[in-house]
């Protein structure tokens, strides 16, 4: 089987069944179970700033069927995908393919398969949506390059340094984005490019890259993918957010992207670290994420809706016996 043909197999396979599919997507992925907070929060959040479009997400072999069947129970949409099938038909190393896979990344780039779709906007899921962005959909897609295969928008990258006052310098990147945020057309050259500049780079190059986005702005560079800066307020740091505003960089955020560690679902099992927070606005906004996330499980779990509260009109009660064992007596009626 040649590489032009598995990509699209592997997608094909497991696509979103009709009538299902709309014209336009919001798309995640999870590389294991370990962003499974994330993604139902993102679901919750679509809904809630008022989204019109679907959600689904696009999962790799190394997700568990538990976790299959909690998005199933929420009514996410999933597509499937084989990441060690995909990247053995574009190398034989298989060291090179377990370790890309280990690294959790580069299943990512199996979204710009999705050619059943006319437009995506692909979400990470350390994400909260502040506000509706379905207007991101109306941006043109069309490449200005001949050259180019695909045309993204993405935010620039920023790096952070800390200055001998111990206050952070934030420097946006010209030439490099964050892919949290991405907007494109679905092309199916897109993701093969992306997997053999990838598996090209060998073992030891593979080794000295950071994340996804090295392989997204080499290909920007060379001038196969054609990048348009989106603005800041689209994919932006809770750390930054009050500097932006105060600078009139945005005029407020629409997604807050909790890049750094800890992600914010890792509060809710109380074994991080003490957390120091940059400033006030981006403590607020990691408590923010968790009310939000809270406020869905009530939603789910706890709401009163009309017709949904159980009331029994019975009740049992019991002792301990003298060999430690509970002992019920007759259920008695209500008063």
């Amino acid at each position: 089987m040649t590489e032009e043909n598995i990509t699209l197999e592997i997608i094909k396979k497991n696509k979103i069944k009709p009538p299902t599919y709309p014209e336009n997507i919001y798309v995640a992925y999870m590389a294991n179970d370990r962003d499974l907070k994330g993604v139902l929060l993102l679901d919750y959040n679509l809904k809630k700033v008022g989204s019109k479009y679907s959600f689904c997400i696009l999962l790799i072999e190394n997700v568990s069927d538990k976790v299959r069947q909690i998005l199933s129970d929420y009514g996410i949409s999933s597509i499937n995908c084989n990441l060690n099938s995909t990247l053995s038909s574009f190398t034989t190393n298989q060291v090179l393919v377990n370790e890309i896979i280990n690294k959790h990344y580069y299943g990512k780039y199996m979204v710009f398969s999705l050619e059943q779709f006319k437009k995506v906007i692909y979400l990470d899921t350390d994400l909260l949506l502040m506000s509706n962005i379905d207007h991101l959909f109306d941006y043109d897609l069309e490449t200005t390059n001949g050259n180019s295969i695909s045309r993204l928008y993405m935010v620039n990258d920023m790096q952070a340094s800390l200055q001998e006052d111990n206050k952070y310098c934030v420097v946006l990147t010209k030439n490099a984005f964050n892919s949290g945020v991405i907007i494109f057309k679905p092309n199916v050259n897109t993701t093969r490019f992306l997997f053999r500049e990838l598996v090209n780079l060998g073992l030891d190059g593979f080794r000295n890259i950071n994340t996804d986005q090295d392989i997204f702005n080499s290909l920007i560079k060379k001038g196969i993918l054609e990048c348009t800066t989106l603005n800041m307020k689209y994919n932006i740091s809770p750390s930054i957010v009050i500097d932006f505003l105060r600078k009139g960089y945005i005029d407020k955020p629409y997604v807050i992207h909790y890049m750094l560690k800890p992600k914010p679902w890792e509060l809710l099992d109380g074994t991080c670290e003490k957390l120091v927070f940059s400033n006030p606005v981006s403590k607020h906004l990691y408590g923010l994420w968790i009310t939000t996330y809270n406020e869905m499980i009530t939603s789910r779990y706890l709401s009163s809706q009309p017709g949904s509260d159980i009331y029994s009109e019975k009740y049992c009660y019991g002792a301990f016996s003298k060999d430690g064992l509970l002992v019920f007596n007759e259920i008695t009626e209500l008063e």
